[in-house]
């Protein structure tokens, strides 16, 4: 699904973006 694709994109970015600042959410 197209909805699915976007979210695993999403998660992608979401997890390079955590990764690139260190702990983000804590």
């Amino acid at each position: 699904f197209e909805f699915q694709h976007c979210y695993k994109d999403w998660k992608q970015c979401l997890r390079r973006c955590v990764t690139s600042q260190g702990n983000y959410f804590e």
